[in-house]
């Protein structure tokens, strides 16, 4: 299951440049427990996503964004980052949890 939400002009039917002209950054979280995902593609990453009890207790999300190249001729890449971790008293410890990813 996953939930896409959009904030700051960043929708599919917004007229905006594309990157890295405008900034897209995107923050992914889960639950363990549903396996419900939530996704929010923004200018920004979404901070209130992120800083939640379940997510801060377990801290498994994955962030990216699009950077432009300084280099010519070269076009934007996507740079994604996970962030994985919590404390081994957990069900799923972060090893298991870091293979997962």
């Amino acid at each position: 299951k996953l939930e896409i939400s959009y904030s700051g002009g960043a929708g599919p039917g917004d007229d905006a440049p594309d990157p890295p002209h405008q900034p897209r950054r995107y923050t992914l979280t889960h639950n363990d427990l549903t396996g419900q995902l939530w996704l929010t593609v923004g200018r920004e990453y979404n901070d209130l996503q992120i800083s939640g009890f379940y997510t801060r207790l377990l801290r498994d999300e994955v962030t990216a964004e699009w950077r432009g190249s300084s280099e010519p001729g070269e076009g934007p890449s996507l740079h994604v980052f996970c962030h994985v971790s919590g404390q081994e008293r957990w069900l799923a410890p972060p090893v298991l949890r870091n293979y997962i990813f």
